[in-house]
């Protein structure tokens, strides 16, 4: 296996061991997602196996501060990525999904982007609260 994917599987594993933490949830509630890169049968990088969430991570030196904060190459194009999948999820399963684009580079912090307006109508709204169990 090549570095560069290696170094991708890090952070996602990394950004599903901070919501299993952040959240008491567990390996099984949340891992990162076995298929990640297979764009046919996956959606996003950490799979979430009772919310409705899409997280698609880049672990890559390409981007600099100046294209987070201008939206420019690479992280637009990651961004466009991550709504084809959006756009599927909701084809396939009618659900609103949470989606956030997580990236990081070497020796730096991790940066979680999402469309703040996607809060509003995320799915969390059609999902029944009392019948999900966080933190066994």
């Amino acid at each position: 296996m090549s570095k560069a994917k290696d170094k991708g599987k890090r952070l996602e594993s990394y950004v599903a061991k901070v919501f299993q933490e952040s959240f008491g949830l567990t390996k099984y509630d949340v891992h990162r997602n076995q298929t990640s890169g297979n764009f046919h049968t996956e959606f996003g990088d950490v799979w979430f196996r009772t919310f409705p969430i899409i997280i698609e991570c880049k672990n890559q030196e390409s981007w600099k501060y100046k294209h987070l904060l201008t939206f420019s190459k690479p992280i637009q194009y990651w961004w466009n990525q991550l709504l084809k999948d959006v756009e599927r999820y909701r084809l396939e399963l009618k659900i609103e999904p949470l989606y956030m684009l997580v990236v990081s580079k070497n020796r730096e912090p991790k940066y979680a982007i999402m469309d703040i307006n996607n809060l509003q109508k995320n799915a969390f709204k059609q999902i029944d609260i009392d019948q999900i169990q966080i933190g066994r």
